[in-house]
């Protein structure tokens, strides 16, 4: 498949680039802008800008092309997974103190 053949093809879920572009990028903008965005993981901010992308793409192509609605659910369930992940660190390194964890105290 040549470049031409690939590009029109995605024109028809993805929607006119010039028109998905200036969406996203307006999205992306007024994200980039609030209090929140400085606070965000690393992750997480790149988890919005993709469902930015997707959302674009959603707007300015085919709505009904699910799999739009797939790579959001994606985005969203890695920040979850981060997230789960912090939590597990934050419990094990709240039970070790002073180098042993919390049976070791238990047993001294």
């Amino acid at each position: 498949m040549t470049i031409n053949a690939t590009l029109s093809e995605r024109e028809k879920t993805h929607g006119f680039y010039r028109n998905q572009a200036a969406c996203t990028q307006q999205l992306k903008n007024v994200m980039h802008e609030m209090p929140g965005w400085k606070q965000l993981e690393y992750f997480q901010a790149q988890s919005l800008d993709a469902i930015a992308d997707k959302i674009g793409r959603i707007l300015a192509g085919n709505p009904d092309f699910k799999d739009h609605w797939v790579d959001i659910q994606g985005y969203a369930a890695l920040v979850h997974r981060e997230l789960e992940m912090f939590e597990l660190e934050a419990a094990v390194s709240s039970t070790v103190v002073g180098g042993m964890n919390h049976d070791e105290q238990q047993a001294g």
